[in-house]
């Protein structure tokens, strides 16, 4: 077991803080990747946050109506597995030494977004929101 901290994002340019909505779980609840766990206020729009794991929840950043800043914890959860816990966001390595311009290059490349879904993939990239209300009508 591993603890995974879900730290809030950055809602908005500018923003550094947001205020707690509403929360649509409790510590003990078990939640799924993509599971709406509750609404942040800020100045301008009430925002929804969806898990970014499957775990339980263990600790919340407080009560509704609470200010979080931006980059502090909001969520604790404990995940099964820990390669979970740590997603990667560094691009794959290419064999061998690479220079300068060859290593912006690869980057580039990794970072493109694929137009067609690979073979066996099962997600599809899209909002929380619109995969909530694709789940809801079947």
């Amino acid at each position: 077991m591993s603890e995974y901290i879900f730290k809030l994002p950055d809602l908005g340019e500018g923003m550094v803080e947001s205020e707690i909505g509403e929360w649509f779980i409790s510590v003990g609840d078990q939640v799924s990747e993509e599971d709406l766990v509750g609404t942040m206020m800020t100045d301008k729009a009430a925002i929804e946050l969806s898990s970014p794991i499957t775990g339980k929840v263990i600790r919340l950043a407080g009560e509704p109506g609470d200010i979080v800043a931006v980059g502090a914890a909001l969520i604790v959860f404990e995940t099964d597995v820990a390669a979970e816990a740590a997603p990667t966001e560094a691009a794959p390595t290419v064999g061998g030494p690479l220079g300068p311009t060859e290593g912006l290059a690869t980057t580039v490349v990794a970072e493109a977004a694929p137009t067609t879904p690979a073979p066996g993939q099962k997600r599809v990239m899209t909002s929380p929101a619109i995969r909530r209300r694709a789940r809801e009508a079947g």
